[in-house]
């Protein structure tokens, strides 16, 4: 995975990595991700991919000019101004083998090296704010000793095998495959995940399994 983006420029056009994603792009270059994804310029990107959330490593988006804005004050005053932010968050929902939520249950969440403990609520979801350039997360929920690992920053389309291996291994899935490479781990993930929703067990990324999966990872 690339380094994460940092010190865009505005006015250019970049080549989107592995690890990019929408807001971390936006905090590079000091504007809010929606200014980005709906400026004219991305109209083709938006046409593409549908979701802010799901870019492919080669895409290429505009970085719009920034807006300046001045406001009139009375001078030898103090005046007090406030820079809105568009918050992020890391909103998972754990469950069990039997599709159970993990009620309540205590919890540490390390991003990209720090850590907060905090717990799971009724439904087994998290939601936490997170730096808009996160990269990974790691939760641990304590009193079972069972950890997740996530990579965070957006994952690839559906209809990409990187992005259906990015999928799996948020839901939990191992794979060793590299990216973009549907060997024989991605088979056997592919054929559990098919297993377990009720699925024609067949290792491809059939149309049911790309929409189950869909539905499961909410991107």
């Amino acid at each position: 995975m690339s380094s994460p983006t940092t010190a865009l420029s505005p006015s250019e056009e970049i080549i989107i990595q592995d690890g990019d994603c929408i807001t971390s792009i936006a905090a590079a270059t000091g504007h809010f991700w929606e200014t980005i994804w709906n400026d004219p310029s991305n109209l083709e990107l938006r046409k593409a991919r549908k979701n802010p959330n799901v870019l492919q490593p080669g895409d290429r988006i505009k970085i719009p000019p920034l807006r300046r804005k001045e406001v009139s004050c009375s001078t030898e005053k103090l005046h007090r101004f406030l820079l809105r932010g568009v918050p992020v968050k890391l909103s998972i929902r754990i469950l069990d083998e039997n599709d159970e939520p993990f009620s309540n249950e205590p919890c540490r969440v390390d991003i990209d090296g720090t850590a907060t403990d905090t717990n799971l609520d009724d439904d087994g979801r998290l939601e936490m704010p997170i730096p808009p350039n996160a990269r990974r997360a790691v939760v641990t929920l304590k009193e079972v000793n069972h950890t997740i690992e996530l990579m965070l920053g957006g994952v690839d389309p559906i209809d990409s095998v990187s992005g259906i291996q990015g999928r799996l291994q948020n839901l939990g899935y191992k794979i060793d495959d590299p990216p973009d490479s549907a060997g024989e781990s991605t088979r056997r993930a592919l054929e559990d995940f098919q297993s377990r929703y009720g699925l024609p067990i067949t290792g491809e990324a059939d149309d049911a399994t790309r929409a189950k999966l869909a539905s499961l990872h909410e991107s």
